[in-house]
């Protein structure tokens, strides 16, 4: 831990977990087949 914290600054790390936060996630595949399974029911629904 402490060679860690020699290393690595605590501003550098916040400043790159804010940039990351920023971007938008990927989707896992499981959640994009299941939002496409639901958009399909809605669709029938509506016939």
């Amino acid at each position: 831990m402490m060679l860690f914290r020699r290393f690595v600054s605590d501003e550098k790390l916040h400043l790159r977990m804010k940039e990351n936060a920023k971007k938008p996630r990927k989707k896992s595949k499981w959640m994009a087949r299941y939002e496409e399974m639901v958009k399909e029911q809605q669709r029938q629904q509506r016939r």
